[in-house]
């Protein structure tokens, strides 16, 4: 399968990065308290001590993805604490998708709701976060006021000012990593792959034992990704040139076939030996899951 209905979503992250993954979360403009720290960010040098203050007795709803028990239970952890430290009542709104909330604000947008939201703050991915960005739906110049975000080193780390190849502009800011791990079954995989090249061979002699999620899934997005690294990482070694410098570049006509050609190609011989022929694509990483405690992939 050709994957060019997933280009403008590959084009729109094609800077490089390193195999972490920044998650970051961001503040609805249609939010109340996000309003409040608005009017306190006029000043170029706000005191947080005043929006601690002004945040105490309030509620905050925090929409994020529920389903995870780990992360579920940090949020709790965070929640019993800035309760416990500022009085301030921090409600885990849980998600199956994202999208969800991005749909809420934008409704609340669209009917002039502009200071009484529902939505405070999103746990948002890159996709997500640039629909937001386009259109309006969040706050700026918030996050980089935060008294802990130097210590993300902004200046060196492209992470924290893009995301989906769209400056954040203190819409958004970091509060973890996550790192792109591939598992086996050790009881049907004596040798796992270890580089992308071991991969595609181990796919040619085990058909139909390894699948990704389709894109626009995140782990789907994340593999193409961390593919598009890769190659490019072995092409320049072997040719000695610096292709690889244009991921952190703009997409453009000029760039665009070079740095995107190799990956439809590695692609193009990839998917005939993915779960089932790569004809169908796991719909997500829960599902890949299933099939893996089933014993249909390796």
């Amino acid at each position: 399968m050709r994957m060019t209905r997933y280009l403008p979503a590959i084009q729109n992250m094609i800077r490089y990065s390193s195999y972490a993954i920044a998650v970051g979360f961001c503040a609805s403009i249609s939010a109340s308290t996000a309003s409040t720290i608005a009017v306190l960010s006029n000043d170029n040098q706000p005191h947080w001590q005043q929006v601690q203050k002004a945040g105490e007795n309030q509620d905050v709803y925090f929409h994020a993805w529920g389903g995870d028990p780990q992360i579920n239970a940090y949020v709790q952890w965070a929640a019993k604490t800035v309760d416990d430290k500022y009085n301030i009542n921090l409600v885990h709104v849980k998600l199956s998708d994202t999208s969800e909330a991005v749909s809420r604000v934008l409704a609340e947008k669209s009917a002039n709701n502009n200071d009484r939201g529902s939505v405070d703050l999103i746990w948002i991915n890159g996709a997500n976060f640039a629909t937001m960005s386009e259109n309006s739906l969040l706050l700026k110049s918030w996050a980089n006021q935060l008294p802990s975000f130097k210590l993300t080193d902004p200046k060196n780390n492209p992470a924290v000012t893009l995301d989906f190849g769209i400056p954040t502009e203190g819409m958004e800011s970091p509060w973890g990593q996550a790192s792109l791990t591939f598992y086996y079954d050790s009881l049907a995989v004596e040798k796992p792959p270890i580089t992308l090249d071991e991969l595609a061979n181990w796919t040619q002699q085990n058909p139909g034992r390894f699948g990704y999620p389709k894109p626009p899934d995140f782990l789907g997005i994340s593999f193409l990704k961390y593919a598009l690294v890769m190659i490019h990482e072995q092409n320049d070694a072997k040719t000695g040139t610096d292709i690889r410098a244009e991921l952190n570049q703009a997409v453009s006509a000029q760039n665009k076939e070079i740095v995107l050609d190799p990956l439809w190609e590695f692609l193009d011989k990839l998917h005939p030996t993915l779960w089932r022929n790569g004809e169908q694509f796991l719909q997500s990483g829960a599902q890949m899951r299933r099939l893996v405690d089933d014993t249909e992939l390796s």
